[in-house]
């Protein structure tokens, strides 16, 4: 075989492995399941966990299933507790800075236990 037909051969595979799905149907579905986070505007609705840092003497924010942390400046006590599933919608606050600089500010607009 010479080197211009297996150069196309390999070529091709490699363009088939690239546009095959990296998850079956069924994978699919359940990663659906798992969680969400949508961005839409100023507005993020999602999944995700609290968790506790220990920076600045310590605060709670939301590490979204989309894998980036979201730090809420108005996180209802009730929710303050690491590990638990929330499902959320904040507004993105670009105009507010924050010292703890662990993700994105926003501002809870609505948050329960997922």
């Amino acid at each position: 075989m010479n080197t211009s037909r297996l150069t196309s051969i390999l070529l091709a595979c490699i363009i088939a492995g690239a546009c095959s799905p990296l998850l079956s149907d069924e994978e699919r579905v359940d990663a659906v399941h798992v969680g969400y986070v949508t961005r839409s505007g100023g507005m993020i609705s999602g999944t995700g966990t609290v968790e506790r840092f220990e920076i600045e003497g310590g605060f709670f924010a939301i590490r979204g299933d989309d894998g980036k942390v979201y730090d809420p400046m108005n996180l209802p006590p009730a929710f303050a507790r690491a590990g638990l599933r929330v499902r959320f919608t904040a507004k993105m606050r670009r105009d507010v800075g924050s010292i703890r600089m662990v993700g994105e500010v926003v501002e809870i607009q609505q948050i329960s236990a997922a």
